[in-house]
Formats: structure tokens, sequence, C-alpha cells
């Protein structure tokens, strides 16, 4: 599954569905602009990935690849919960 819709529309959805969960997605100043996610090399279809790492995770948790940086964003937001993804938040800013 390839991500055809423009990123900020993916990114908008993706925050909605969030927000229905009573969740937001975790910002960073890296390349995907968001925590945990990383972009692999354009030539997967899936190039985006979802990592969790420290705290009770260790060396980390691979959540999945996905198509889209927003896609990734959400899958992490639902595994940490709102509490974490709050306390991330609040880090960052």
């Amino acid at each position: 599954m390839l991500c055809t819709e423009d990123p900020l529309v993916a990114q908008w959805r993706a925050e909605a569905l969030a927000a229905e969960e009573g969740l937001l997605l975790i910002p960073s100043e890296n390349a995907s602009g968001f925590k945990y996610v990383h972009s692999r090399s354009k030539q997967y279809p899936r190039r985006f990935v979802a990592r969790v790492t420290g705290g009770e995770h260790g060396s980390g948790v691979v959540l999945g690849t996905f198509p889209c940086r927003a896609q990734a964003a959400l899958a992490v937001a639902r595994f940490l919960g709102p509490a974490r993804v709050n306390k991330e938040i609040d880090a960052f800013f």
C-alpha cells in the first residue's frame, strides 16, 4: 500500500483518528517530524518505520513499517497510550 494522498492530508487524517482516541501525534525535530518515526530508502513502498526505544522497552520495539509518516506516528501514539504521549509532548516543548 502506497501513501497516495498528500502528506498534509495524511497527517490531518492521522491527527483526527488520534483525537478520536484521546491521543496526539508526538512531534520531533527529526526528518520525519514525529518522534520514534524514521524513514527508510525511497525504494521501499512502506518507507517509514515506527520504533519505540527507551524506558521499559529497552533497545526498542518495532511497531511496523508504514507508507506515510503520519500513519507510523499514529501507531506510536496508540502503542504508548495517552499518559506517555502527553509526557513526551511536554518534554518536547
